[in-house]
């Protein structure tokens, strides 16, 4: 089996934007209670530059290593003449991190009261910049006094060491586009070779890649628009590389990066036979986040960093066709915290670089409330709101997703987009536009039905964040007013399953339209299947589960869906439990795609 470095150091839980009763820092500490300096500006609390006294002080503070690779750990050690409990140490990381305000922590650990004690910080992401640690004394009335300052700690690789590798598919199925994030570099580069080519390993070809990043500036409001070390940190530049003319099954073995900057480890993937007519499988979830369940960040855990372990352990054991990933939704819930983009990025890389990760568009990415642009990312002026408006991705609308990850080419960015493979089309749609007939989204939406050949493409999926079918309590608001507006169109175009996340929790219906079961007499679909699958990593929703007779199975538990396409008129649904792997649900879907398809 691969050894899933990235996974079993990557044991993160996300900061929420309010700093709740339980979160996890930038550097994996995991605290217990909210910060008393509050959320995000960390405002709450003074740090007066005419209180540091560290020329004249013998409180020291000191690192174990002063150079550190991409997710490796460090011992820092301090001594001061006297300690409380409130006292704490805090994680500083930025450019000329010498100079940044004792405020602009990224993470701290409470110093326990000893007056030496080590403690231990990471893993440390490469977020290119350099790493600084201060003991910082507790005076009270919320006022912090710097008693010493460690010496800087840099990344082993810099700033321009290529990290955050993913794929995806693009419109042509011959091709793959290879993406990554480091800071500014000169002549980017993809450089590859297939196994096939029986080619020594420095016998590469090479593709040049073209960069994006953007700034506080670019999102719509704030949070996430404001600079700090709590909010929008510089993202660095995200590359992108296509290569072409890949033949279908061929390993591709590859490098991003630069000469001048140095290369990524040599990674691999298999070129998926996107127009085979043999079996194919496709892996399924939402909500994903960097949490976890373990408080010491060690072993298995049964969230976030499980769910991404178990799809690789899947991908290693190689009894499957799987083709790709596909995240509906909830990404990184970063929501303006741009350091749990880069955990997040980390998190996913050993699974999205060897497999095609297509993601699609949820609240946490989108909705906002203010904007101070006329128009953003997506072409849209506002967020559509067909309920309680409510700003879920702390103003960043889209910014970050659109930017990071890629798509096909024919659509709108990520917020909609379809893709061939095998025997099935797959639609992918933002849950957070206007899905109303007339509608941009709703207009390219039937259009993209309506061309489907169902000779050639039998099986229709629709991947859209929200659900149109859950029986938990508290959801029905939203779900009666999308199901009037978008069933029709399933029904019209005969999609034989919708996939959602949304809710933190698993659910599966029977083929269904209008609330009621539709099968034929030998049990076949006559409507979509509706397959929940929000919980690969956000804290489960506890609200009780309702009676509906279209409710087939319904589980409060971490876990992810493997979807196996066998031929023509059947397809798998299994949903594994993170926390042994086993299938805790497992569904066919049997229909001959008959029942309503337009001519």
């Amino acid at each position: 089996m691969k050894v899933f470095a990235p996974l079993s150091a990557l044991v993160f839980a996300a900061v929420q934007a309010s700093h709740s009763a339980t979160w996890m820092g930038a550097t994996h500490h995991m605290h217990s209670t909210a910060d008393v300096c509050g959320s995000a500006h960390l405002s709450q609390c003074d740090f007066p530059m005419s209180g540091r006294r560290l020329e004249e002080s013998s409180d020291s503070i000191t690192v174990s290593s002063t150079s550190l690779a991409h997710l490796a750990k460090v011992d820092v050690t301090f001594h001061v003449a006297t300690g409380n409990a409130t006292d704490r140490v805090t994680a500083y990381c930025a450019n000329n991190v010498a100079d940044t305000a004792d405020s602009e922590y990224i993470d701290f650990q409470p110093a326990g009261g000893n007056p030496k004690a080590t403690l231990t910080f990471g893993p440390l992401l490469n977020m290119r910049c350099d790493y600084q640690f201060r003991y910082l004394k507790n005076l009270g009335n919320k006022t912090f006094q710097t008693l010493a300052v460690s010496p800087v700690v840099k990344m082993v690789r810099g700033n321009t060491e290529p990290l955050q590798v993913h794929i995806a598919l693009t419109k042509n199925q011959d091709e793959m586009s290879i993406s990554w994030t480091s800071d500014k570099v000169k002549c980017p580069t993809v450089r590859y070779y297939t196994e096939t080519d029986s080619r020594e390993s420095d016998e590469f070809t090479y593709v040049a890649a073209t960069g994006a990043s953007y700034t506080a500036a670019d999102m719509c409001s704030a949070p996430a628009n404001i600079t700090s070390a709590q909010l929008y940190i510089p993202s660095g530049v995200h590359y992108t590389g296509v290569i072409k003319n890949i033949p279908a099954g061929a390993t591709v073995k590859y490098q991003v990066g630069s000469n001048a900057s140095g290369w990524s480890k040599i990674k691999d993937f298999v070129m998926p036979d996107l127009a085979s007519k043999e079996a194919s499988s496709f892996f399924v979830f939402g909500d994903v986040g960097t949490w976890v369940t373990a408080t010491n960040g060690t072993g298995l855990p049964g969230r976030s960093a499980g769910t991404l372990q178990r799809v690789a352990d899947d991908l290693d054991r190689g009894d499957h066709n799987y083709q790709a990933v596909l995240h509906v939704g909830d990404l990184s819930y970063a929501d303006s915290i741009g350091y749990e983009w880069e955990q997040f990025m980390s998190l996913i890389e050993p699974v999205a670089s060897q497999l095609p990760y297509m993601v699609s568009v949820g609240n946490h990415e989108y909705c906002y409330l203010n904007s101070t642009k006329a128009i953003d990312i997506s072409g849209e002026a506002k967020t559509f709101y067909p309920i309680k408006p409510k700003a879920s991705s702390g103003g960043e609308c889209g910014v970050p997703t659109a930017l990071r990850f890629n798509v096909p080419d024919n659509g709108n960015k990520v917020f909609w987009y379809s893709f061939n493979a095998g025997l099935a089309h797959h639609v992918v749609l933002s849950s957070e536009h206007d899905f109303n007939a007339g509608s941009r989204l709703r207009k390219w939406l039937e259009a993209d039905l309506a061309a489907v050949d169902r000779t050639v493409l039998p099986w229709v999926f629709v991947h859209f964040h929200r659900s149109m079918y859950v029986s938990m309590s508290g959801t029905f608001t939203y779900t009666d007013i999308l199901r009037p507006a978008l069933e029709p169109v399933l029904k019209k175009y005969a999609v034989d399953a919708f996939f959602s996340g949304h809710t933190h929790a698993y659910e599966r219906t029977c083929p269904v339209l209008d609330q009621t079961c539709v099968t034929g007499p030998n049990g076949e679909a006559k409507g979509p299947v509706h397959i929940m699958i929000g919980s690969a990593g956000k804290a489960l929703d506890p609200e009780p589960w309702e009676s509906r007779a279209w409710s087939i199975k319904q589980l409060r538990t971490y876990g992810y869906g493997r979807l196996h396409v066998h031929n023509a008129t059947h397809a798998q649904v299994e949903f594994v439990l993170n926390s042994d792997g086993t299938v805790a649900d497992n569904s066919w879907i049997v229909s001959d795609h008959k029942w309503n398809v337009v001519a």
